[in-house]
Parts: structure tokens; C-alpha cells; sequence
């Protein structure tokens, strides 16, 4: 037996004698970094090269770690079927055997669950008419969706063979045994062999892409679009295919493909400056990243089409084990009519469905400029027109089908990106020779373009921007008031000026803003981009985003920096003389106000509360709604209410445990009392649900069964 370490969590256990190959964890773009370790290999056999990886899938015992899902087994299992070809009728690969799952029997479910989500997306006529398909629609749109089914939806057993582990151990083959030892913690013995595995996250270890990133300073536009991958689910040296529409302003982006935290820290862009998320299906090259942007400072708005929008509360559901209402907690949903054109804040965007085995969506997106619109169309996971003409039959799809689905995919646009992954449910580059766009981009491919395929469209670089409405105006400064009228109201016109009329900076990575033990004589706040206050012994690192001011508190208090404030990526910022800064509070009478907040902050992010989570501009805000309460002594405290409770002083007790300052009390079923009198902060639960991030950790922290004092 061998064991070799994947990612921080993620191990690959092989035995030869067995013919067994597990991955033991499988976060997003696991396959991916099995390929840069070489354990997945090209193999020829019968005249057929095919490759071989991993053939079982030890799934983690916890969904989610450090914000990210745990089990995403569903490439993996892709990989197994069809590149391996064990799901292909007479191919080398097919001996016969399932592709094996095995995990905790809750886990195993829920997993098959998600993968028969991903793979079929809704899954009767009923199903698809009561989540938006039309009527006259449906019968066709059935039979499209078992054609790409080769004639039948399967069930998820019939693909995979699940071996549940019941009381502690299960048997993988004849001789192969795998026992839990504890939590995330695993044994593989074989004769007299044995080799363990621990599945848990080390503490201060996280996922990571099989690609590097270099910083980028993206330029602006008024209306623009900055191509932030290109790659596909097997390519190990780029993001997944996926855009960023940026609208006067205002960032969009489409799709949230594996790692879109990494990508967007790579452009300088925080995610709280994410103003929505456009979804086109929920494959997940397209949509494993959205735990990253559910764990944001805000609820994420998300626009689909309702067939699109239902996959993805079906296939979240799965993968959290709740129930798919449980997201509406989480994200604001914006529904899109399909094939009108839906304006969202003046950009206007125009979906329209395409064939593919789950519910998938194209998107046109227009802004009208001197002379008409200027259009950026996104064509991701298409299909061919080799392929759809093969569906064309009294049991498929009509001719009339196929050519509306054609003019579709040709209605010309400034800039027009297309999948061109080739295969049974991506599109084919050849089939776009003569399309009318301005310009094309080739996307959704491993390795280079063909010369063939560099004659019909172009491929792009890591945060290449496409301009086609130029920013003629002061858009930085524009940004720079919005953000200034959102944490300061109530500014007088003439102080409001004056402080906006700082020097706008561009500052490049790994600067350092504020220096440990100073005190700033300018204050700087960000635009874009973020500035991480350095970790100092038990105080944590926050994150100031766009709105943030730096170098605020030092001034105000006098007291010099705690920390080293850098630039974490690219960032924007205005520069404001702090004695400007320092009039314009008095004038308005704010001073004692904002004091208040500063003070209530810092309590926030540096005790036992995890305050850090949070941006600095959103725990600003949650330090304004805190509300302080005073105990006597001897008072009965039971948080039965919806309210979440943090000592300031005295202490309380409680079934055989004191609470001291600093701990909090969230969703508890123990009565305390207090020993003394005591001074508490209370925030509200409808304002912890308000930013996604913390309702998470708090969950993560009580535990989800067992909620109790931290």
C-alpha cells in the first residue's frame, strides 16, 4: 500500500494487489491535482488510450471545511465513467465495475444526491413544469434531456457502488477493510497492512488551486468584461471557464467556478465588491466556488432563469443535507424572464435555454451607448451542431429545434465567448466560422487552440479586459463618494467635498500602508481591492475592503498602530488628510459616534467573537446596531429568544461552567445566572442572518446539533 498527500486534508491511498485507487477527500478541483502529482496516467489498451485515476472516493465525515464544500465528488466520479470509460459500452476501461463511494451513510446519500443533481438536473416532466418549464415546451424538452441520457434517467446507484461504513468499518474488496478510527480519521488494511489517513484541515492549512495566479491590475471600463477563466474541469493550469461584467461600477459575475475567491484576490477584487452572480447551469466547473461567495459580508444575489435557479437550490440542498429552502437565508434570488431582455440596474441581460443534459442557460448582455448597444454574449457548455442534428427524430428533437437553437447561438455581439470543449455536450469551434460577432473567444478548453481553431477566434489571458463602453469619467471617484455617503450620512455638502477631493492611488501588492507603532498623518480609503491588518500574537487579522478607512482609529485615538496594514492585491484608495477628516466629524457631530463604533469594533474582532470573519466596513456596521444590556445579580439568562449574547463584564454560570468576558451565548439551552452584576452586548439574530459569513462560522462554532456557549 501507498499513501501520497494531495492537498492539506486530502490524501490518495493505492493498492495494487487489490486494484484499488482512493481519493480520500474531495474538494473542488481534487481531480486536477491529481493530475499535477501524475497519479492520474494516460493508458492504451486494445488499440484505445484512455487514462486511469482514481477509482473510489473516501468521503470526508464533514461537508465543510474552512468555507468550502468537502465532498464535491462529482469530476471525480465524471472522470471514473468517462475517462476512464467505465460507463462506456465496450470500452477497455469497462471490466464491469462501478466507480466506489464510501463514507458515512448520511454523507453517501447526500453525495449521490448532489451528483444526480449535477448530472440530470430536474428530473421528471413533472418537475420541469412546476419549476418553469412552458407547457408546449415540455414534451420535446423530455426527450431532448434522455437523449443526452441515452434513453434513461439512472439512478445514482446504478452508476455507483456505495459501501456505507456501519459500525465503524466497512469492506472495500475481499481483502481490503477500512475502519474509522475517529472523526476525519481513517484505516486502510490489507492482509497485514495498514495505512491511516486524517481528513481534517489543519488548522492553519486551506484548499489551494493547481494553478498559480499572478496579481493583475485591471483596468476599468464603463461597461467591460475581464475574462477570468478559460480552462475546463480537466485542466490543471487554468480556472474554469467564467466572465466578470463590470456596469458602471457595479461587478457581476457569471458563473462561480472552483477557486473564484482565488481568482478574484488575483484581480484585486474583494468579494464583498461582487454585486451579483449570474448562473448559466450548475456543473461544477461553473458552480463549486459558490460556497466561497455564500460566505461573503452581504447575501448574494443571484440571477437565473427559474429552471437554473431550482437546480441550484436542489443541488446546495444535497451537498449542506437541508432542505432547499434553507438558501433563501443565505442569497437574494432575482428571477430572469427567458428570452426577453431583463434590466438590472440598467445592464441588460437576455438568457436562452441550451441544450444540455441539466437545465442550462446562454446569456446576452447589452448597454446602450452613442450609435445603439454594445453586447457581450457568453455561450458556456453548448452543444454541437454534429451532435443535435444526431437528436433529430420522432423520438428526439425537430429540425425546427435545432435551427432556433442555431440562430441563438449566431445572433451577433461586440464580443461573443464560447465553449468550444468539443465532445457529446460541448460545442465544436468549427461550427462558428462564419459567425457575425466582432470579436470571438475560444473558451472552455485544455491546452492551447488549434491552428484550425485560431482562425475562427482567439484565446485570452488570466484578467484580459474587454472595454466596450470606455469610462470618460471619474469612475474611481465616483466609487469613492458612494462609499464615503454609505458610512458617513448626514455629511454637510461643503465637508463632504472637501474630503472627496483627496489624491486618488494606485497601490501594488504587498505595500505597506501603515507601519506598526506609527500614527498616520493621512487617512486612506479603499476603493477596491484589500488591505489586511497583519496578525499580532492573539489579535487576528481584518479585512479592510472597500469602505474601509485606514489608519482611523490610530488617528483618532492617538494611539499608534498595533499592526502592519498591506496591500493583500491591487488596490484603489483615496488619500485624506486626517485634520480634514477630523473637522468634518466635529462639524457634523459625528466624532462621538464614530468613537463609539471604533471601540465596540475592535471588542467585536479581537476576543473570543469571530468578529475577524467580517470585513471591516460590515463590522463597522454590525458595532452600530450592537445594543448593551446590564444583569443584576442573581438574574435568570435563557437564550431561548433570537438574539446572540457577548460579555463585557462580570460572569455568569451554568451547568457546571462559568462564562467569563468575552465568551458568547448563541442559540443555547442552558439557564446561567449571573454572579454578579454583569454588562452584556446583545446583537440581534435578524442582523447576524444578514451577513452570510458570520451566520456560517457561528454555525461551524456551536456545531449545527449542539449549540452552546463559546
Amino acid at each position: 500500500m501507498t499513501k501520497v498527500p494531495v492537498l492539506p486534508g486530502v490524501w490518495w491511498v493505492e493498492i495494487p494487489q487489490a486494484g484499488l485507487r482512493i481519493l480520500c477527500g474531495a474538494p473542488m478541483d481534487s481531480i486536477k491535482h491529481l493530475m499535477r502529482l501524475g497519479l492520474v496516467k494516460k493508458i492504451e489498451k486494445d488499440g484505445v488510450v484512455f487514462e486511469q485515476g482514481p477509482n473510489a472516493i473516501l468521503l470526508s465525515d464533514v461537508s465543510i471545511q474552512r468555507g468550502r464544500f468537502w465532498n464535491l465528488a462529482e469530476f471525480p466520479v465524471l472522470h471514473m465513467l468517462y475517462r476512464q470509460g467505465m460507463a462506456i459500452p465496450g470500452h477497455p476501461g469497462n471490466s464491469g465495475i462501478k466507480p466506489i463511494l464510501t463514507g458515512l451513510p448520511q454523507r453517501a446519500e447526500a453525495v449521490l444526491s448532489y451528483i444526480y443533481r449535477g448530472t440530470y438536473g430536474l428530473v421528471t416532466e413533472k418537475e420541469m413544469l412546476d419549476e418553469g418549464i412552458p407547457e408546449d415546451q415540455l414534451e420535446e424538452l423530455w426527450r431532448l434531456k434522455l437523449k443526452f441520457a441515452s434513453g434513461g434517467i439512472k439512478t445514482p446507484h446504478e452508476l455507483v457502488d456505495v459501501k456505507s461504513i456501519k459500525k465503524g468499518k466497512v469492506r472495500l474488496s475481499q481483502d481490503v477493510t477500512l475502519i474509522r478510527d475517529s472523526e476525519n480519521q481513517y484505516t486502510f488494511k490489507y492482509r497485514n497492512e495498514t495505512v491511516s489517513v486524517d481528513m481534517n484541515l489543519p488548522e492553519d492549512k486551506d484548499w489551494t488551486a493547481s494553478y498559480t495566479l499572478n496579481n493583475i491590475d485591471v483596468p476599468g471600463g464603463y461597461f467591460s468584461i475581464s475574462h477570468i477563466g478559460e480552462g475546463n474541469g480537466w485542466d490543471p493550469e487554468r480556472p474554469c471557464m467564467g466572465s466578470i461584467v463590470t456596469y458602471r461600477g457595479n461587478k457581476y459575475l457569471i458563473d462561480a467556478g472552483p477557486g473564484i475567491d482565488y481568482s478574484l484576490e488575483a484581480l484585486g477584487c474583494d468579494i464583498s465588491e461582487i454585486q451579483g452572480l449570474f448562473v448559466t447551469h450548475v456543473h461544477d466547473d461553473h458552480f463549486a466556488g459558490l460556497t466561497c461567495l455564500l460566505r461573503g459580508d452581504r447575501k448574494l444575489n443571484i440571477f437565473a432563469t427559474r429552471p437554473v435557479m431550482a437546480t441550484v437550490r436542489y443541488k446546495c440542498a444535497a451537498l449542506l443535507e437541508m432542505e432547499p429552502d434553507f438558501l433563501d437565508n443565505l442569497v437574494n434570488f432575482h428571477y430572469l424572464e427567458e428570452g426577453k431582455w431583463n434590466d438590472i440596474d440598467g445592464l441588460e441581460v437576455r438568457p436562452v435555454r441550451s441544450p444540455h443534459p441539466l437545465e442550462t442557460t446562454i446569456l446576452f448582455f447589452r448597454a446602450l451607448w452613442e450609435g445603439g448597444y454594445k453586447s457581450y454574449a457568453h455561450l458556456a457548455d453548448i452543444i454541437s451542431n454534429k451532435v443535435l442534428t444526431s437528436f433529430i427524430s420522432d423520438e428526439g428533437v425537430s429540425e425546427d429545434f435545432k435551427d432556433r437553437v442555431f440562430a441563438e447561438y449566431y445572433r451577433r455581439a461586440d464580443v461573443k465567448k464560447i465553449d468550444v470543449g468539443r465532445g457529446l455536450i460541448h460545442g465544436f469551434a468549427e461550427d462558428f466560422v462564419n459567425d457575425p460577432s466582432g470579436r470571438i473567444i475560444l473558451s472552455h478548453t485544455e491546452g492551447s487552440l488549434s491552428s484550425a481553431e485560431k482562425e475562427i477566434g482567439a484565446s485570452v489571458s488570466f484578467g484580459q479586459v474587454d472595454i466596450l463602453i470606455p469610462d470618460r469619467g471619474d469612475r474611481l471617484r465616483d466609487l469613492s463618494a458612494s462609499l464615503l455617503k454609505r458610512t458617513f450620512p448626514g455629511l454637510s455638502e461643503d465637508d463632504f467635498n472637501l474630503i472627496i477631493n483627496g489624491e486618488i492611488q494606485s497601490i501594488p501588492p504587498g505595500t505597506r500602508i501603515l507601519k506598526r507603532n506609527s500614527i498616520p498623518d493621512s487617512l486612506v480609503l479603499i476603493i477596491t481591492g484589500t488591505v489586511d491588518a497583519l496578525e499580532n500574537g492573539s489579535i487576528p487579522t481584518l479585512r479592510f475592503t472597500a469602505g474601509s478607512i485606514v489608519g482611523e482609529e490610530e488617528f483618532l485615538t492617538r494611539n499608534p498602530a498595533h499592526t502592519t496594514y498591506r496591500s493583500r492585491n491591487h488596490v484603489k484608495v483615496l488619500r485624506v488628510p486626517a485634520d480634514l477628516y477630523v473637522h468634518a466629524l466635529n462639524k457634523s457631530g459625528k466624532m462621538e459616534q464614530r468613537m463609539k463604533i471604533l471601540e465596540t469594533r475592535f471588542f467585536l474582532f479581537s476576543g473570543d467573537f469571530p468578529g475577524s470573519v467580517v470585513s471591516c466596513p460590515r463590522l463597522n456596521e454590525l458595532a452600530a446596531e450592537l445594543i448593551e444590556k446590564t444583569w443584576k445579580k442573581g438574574k435568570k439568562i435563557l437564550n431561548t429568544n433570537d438574539n446572540l449574547y457577548i460579555l463585557k463584564q462580570g460572569s455568569l454560570s451554568g451547568a457546571g461552567r462559568t462564562m467569563n468576558p468575552g465568551d458568547w451565548i448563541y442559540h443555547s439551552d442552558i439557564s446561567w445566572t449571573t454572579d454578579g452584576e454583569c454588562l452584556c452586548s446583545v446583537i440581534p439574530g435578524s442582523v447576524i442572518r444578514e451577513i452570510p459569513v458570520l451566520s456560517w462560522t457561528l454555525e461551524e462554532r456551536t456545531g449545527l446539533s449542539e449549540k452552546t456557549v463559546r
